[in-house]
Order: C-alpha cells, then sequence, then structure tokens
C-alpha cells in the first residue's frame, strides 16, 4: 500500500482517503455502498449510527427500508468474514442501530498515496435532461474541525479526508463545507497533490450540481492539470480533468480523458462509467455496453451502471432486456430520483403519460422540487398537451426550453432569440434539441430542422421521444423530418447489428 495514512483496526488496515479495507496487505472486496456503510460505522465508532443516519450519510437521503441497511450489513459482515451472533468488527444494537467495535490506532504517514473520491458519474436520462438531484433530510452541516486540541494545525492528509466526507452529501452546504476543508489543506501544504485533485472534485461538484459561484469549473480545470504536468499518468488527475471539462460541455475531450483514467486505473469503474455514459450521449451505444459490460460483478461498479444499460439497450430495441434492468435498478435504489427518471422516460416512450406523471408523485418532496428536475416534470406536463404548465414547472430556469415552453403556450417572453444558453460553446446534444424546439414553437421550421440536424450529429438517438416530442407535432408529413427522423433509426440499427453479432455482450446483458 501506498496510502499516506493508514489506520489500523484489530487485523485491519483501513485506507479512509481512498475508502480501501486490507487484511495482511491483501484488498477485501469491500466498495460502493458497501465501503461507504464500513467508513461511516468507523468513522463514528464508539457511537451507535441509527438507521436514519445511515440513510442520510451512505444512501444520500434516498429513502430505504431497514431491511436494505440490515441486507448491506450482512454483505459487510460477509467482506470481513464477521459473525453477527460474535462480532468481532459490526455490532447490531436492536431497536437503535449499528457500531463499530474494533479498535482503531493510528499508524505514522506513509508515501503520498492517490485521493479516490466517492463520486457516481452524473447520469442524463430520456430527453437529454440531465436528471442529478441534489437533495437530503434537512440537517445543518457538522461544525468544520479546524485544529486539533492544543491548538495545533490539523494536517493535510486530516483535513483532505474530513472534506472527502462531505462530498456524498450532495446538498450545497456540504459540497461548500469540502471545499473550505480542501482549501485549509492547501493552505497548509499548497503542493498536497490529493487536496488538488479533492478541491477539482469538488469545484466541478458544485458548478456542474448547483452553479453557484463562477469560476469553478475553470479552476476544477486548472488544479487537475497541475497535478498531470507533475505526473502524466496521475490516473485520478485525469479522472478530475474529465470531470471538469464534462461540466463544461467539452464532451469529446471529456470522454478521451475518462477513458485514460479508465486505463489508467482498471480497478476504479467511476471513470468506465463516466465513459459510458458520454459515449452513450454520443450515440456510440455499443462501445458503452461494452465498457458497462465490463464493470459487471466486479468490485466498485457505478451504482448506475444497471440504469444505463438499460437505457442504451431500450434505444436499441432491446426492449425486453431494457425492462429487466430497469426493474433490477429499481429494486436496488428504490425511489432513487434518477432511477425513477429513467422509469418516467421509459413510460413517455409508450405514451403512458398518467404512469409517468404517477411515478413523479412518488418520488421524495425534495427531489420533485429539485431544480434539476424541473425539466422531467415539464416534459410530463408537455406530453399531457399543458404547456402552460410545463413554462410553470420551468420558470426561472431561464433556459432555451422555458421560453420554448412558453412560446407554445403564447405567453409573451419575448422569446425571440435561442435563450442565455444559445451561445453555449456546449457539445451537449440537447442544447440543439432544445434550440429545435425553440425554433418549431415560432413558426420557423428551418431553423428547427437545422438544429435538430445538428443534435443528431452530436448523438442525439431516442427516436421514440422525438417522434412524441409535442414541438414536432406538424412535422409528420415533412420529407427533410422524416429523412432525420430515418438517420436516427439508421444511426440505432447499425449499433444494434454490433450487439447482436458480439454473442459474449449478449449473453452478459440478457439478451435473447
Amino acid at each position: 500500500m501506498t496510502e499516506q495514512h493508514v489506520i489500523q483496526s484489530g487485523d485491519l488496515s483501513l485506507d479512509p482517503v481512498n475508502q480501501r479495507v486490507f487484511r495482511d496487505g491483501l484488498p477485501l472486496d469491500i466498495s460502493g455502498l458497501t465501503a461507504s456503510l464500513f467508513f461511516v460505522l468507523h468513522d463514528r465508532s464508539p457511537a451507535i449510527v441509527p438507521g436514519d443516519d445511515l440513510v442520510r450519510d451512505v444512501w444520500q437521503g434516498v429513502f430505504v427500508s431497514e431491511e436494505t441497511i440490515a441486507q448491506r450489513v450482512r454483505l459487510l459482515r460477509k467482506a470481513l468474514g464477521d459473525d453477527a451472533k460474535a462480532p468481532r468488527y459490526i455490532e447490531t444494537v436492536r431497536g437503535r442501530g449499528y457500531r463499530f467495535i474494533a479498535p482503531a490506532v493510528e499508524n505514522a504517514p506513509r508515501q503520498a498515496g492517490r485521493w479516490r473520491p466517492v463520486l457516481a458519474a452524473a447520469l442524463a436520462l430520456g430527453a437529454a435532461v440531465v436528471a442529478v438531484v441534489a437533495y437530503g433530510p434537512s440537517r445543518a452541516p457538522a461544525e468544520m474541525p479546524a485544529a486539533q486540541p492544543g491548538g495545533a494545525t490539523l494536517d493535510a492528509p486530516t483535513l483532505t479526508r474530513q472534506a472527502r466526507s462531505y462530498l456524498s452529501g450532495h446538498r450545497i452546504e456540504d459540497i461548500d463545507t469540502a471545499i473550505a476543508l480542501f482549501e485549509k489543506a492547501l493552505a497548509v501544504a499548497p503542493d498536497d497533490g490529493a487536496a488538488s485533485l479533492g478541491l477539482s472534485f469538488a469545484l466541478s461538484t458544485r458548478a456542474t450540481k448547483f452553479s453557484t459561484e463562477a469560476g469553478d469549473i475553470g479552476r476544477a480545470e486548472q488544479l487537475a492539470r497541475a497535478v498531470l504536468a507533475g505526473d502524466s499518468q496521475h490516473g485520478q488527475a485525469w479522472h478530475a480533468l474529465a470531470y471538469a471539462l464534462d461540466g463544461q460541455g467539452r464532451l469529446d475531450e471529456a470522454l478521451s480523458a475518462y477513458l485514460r483514467a479508465a486505463e489508467l486505473m482498471p480497478d476504479d469503474k467511476a471513470a468506465a462509467s463516466s465513459a459510458a455514459y458520454l459515449l452513450s450521449i454520443r450515440g456510440r451505444l455499443y462501445e458503452a455496453l461494452k465498457l458497462e459490460a465490463a464493470t459487471l460483478n466486479t468490485a466498485g461498479r457505478s451504482r448506475y451502471t444497471d440504469i444505463q444499460i438499460a437505457l442504451d439497450l431500450e434505444l436499441l430495441g432491446f426492449t425486453d432486456a431494457s425492462a429487466k434492468w430497469l426493474e433490477k435498478a429499481q429494486v436496488l435504489n428504490p425511489r432513487d430520483p434518477v432511477v425513477t427518471t429513467a422509469a418516467i422516460y421509459a413510460a413517455l416512450r409508450q405514451q403512458d403519460v398518467a404512469g409517468a406523471d404517477q411515478l413523479f408523485r412518488a418520488l421524495p418532496e425534495g427531489a420533485r422540487t429539485a431544480p434539476r428536475l424541473k425539466a422531467v416534470l415539464a416534459d410530463i406536463r408537455l406530453a399531457e398537451g399543458q404547456p402552460d404548465a410545463a413554462y410553470v414547472a420551468l420558470q426561472g430556469s431561464n433556459t432555451i426550453l422555458e421560453r420554448a415552453a412558453a412560446v407554445l403556450a403564447g405567453i409573451d417572453v419575448h422569446a425571440t432569440g435561442d435563450g442565455p444558453d444559445a451561445d453555449d460553446a456546449s457539445t451537449w446534444p440537447d442544447i440543439y434539441l432544445h434550440q429545435a424546439c425553440l425554433r418549431a414553437a415560432l413558426g420557423d421550421r428551418a431553423g428547427a430542422l437545422e438544429a435538430l440536424s445538428h443534435a443528431v450529429d452530436l448523438g442525439w438517438r431516442d427516436r421514440r421521444l422525438q417522434v412524441a416530442n409535442v414541438f414536432f407535432t406538424d412535422y409528420s408529413d415533412d420529407p427533410a423530418y422524416a429523412a432525420i427522423l430515418a438517420r436516427m433509426a439508421r444511426e440505432t440499427g447499425s449499433q444494434r447489428a454490433l450487439v447482436q453479432s458480439d454473442a459474449p455482450l449478449r449473453a452478459a446483458l440478457g439478451i435473447e
């Protein structure tokens, strides 16, 4: 191990920065939610951690049942070789929660290692809407520690570890706290690579999910590039750079960086999953499925692997296999907003508008009112034939889609231009799809078809949603529009043929 700060707990060696657990120098199969559970219990030891706290800190506020928590504890015990009846590590306190009981003694610092963040790839689902939700139970962030007893300043590794614990909170208060702690770490050790990359990830998270501070995303890119200038083989630095480029809409550059990170860190599945997602956005569905399939049954796979596979299979017309993966994702992550968003768009493709609305209403209130889900609700209202309600859902978002809904509803908002995001240098297909919707609402047929064609150039492949797009209701007899739909069908058809020719991939994904 090359970790900078290792903790000994009984016969276990813990690397909290990278969330890894070792016994006799060998890594245990503890990753993902199981690793998050382990370190939450460890960090709170010897206190008992109630189930509500585990939901907040491990499942990020997404509703899960007591049985789901108990099942995850059983998985953790199995990985540790622990016995619930005579526990050495994890004790169940009936009616109160769980606690970590192995003694912990911090070792001397070791050689600097590479910080491994626990960040799920941002997942955009249906109608090119990014459905990453920032919500959770109301709580104040813990007071930010700044010094040790006696007034000694905390060292950079400790500050970095504390900062990292806030990143999984996915609330603006948590991200702000993480950023402040990373800044403190860099003030203590300006050249600390782990703190630099941690700050890069945190700034990208704030920029992409909350958009609160100008300059965040540019600084995130600079921090990652500075680490790469000293070590061009640093996998986490490539991952951080990819995330920053992704947040700027520079998809092809981001994809290359994610793939480089995945190559350098074959055991870190987050970068591979992010690369797979961007391949999907670009319409390279076969390559995306190959990457996702490679992470199945391995440690460290993304929690959204199942839902990404479901979406890709649905776009390719493998509806039976897609339905099975979607059902699996819903079972593993009940009421998860990202998974539910996928289910909503699956219902809209089947023109089951009532079912889509029911799924949306079943989301926790915090998710339903989150800014990132405004476009999802708007799409449901548009499918219901209620453009005025869609405009209300989007009101204040200051986007092209808001203007398009306003025009369709006959609301005068001076929607004569393409909107404030029209000059975005982004290469995301949805920017041009939304421009197409606005042009269509304004009666600019040529402009609408040009923008839609450009969206297809960039990877827009959801033909069934496009056919159901209310902005293009009057385009069904337009030969140019029919040609665009035919192109979308050809592109997905060629990708489907590649999947059909790959017997191992079909077997891995359950395609009959």
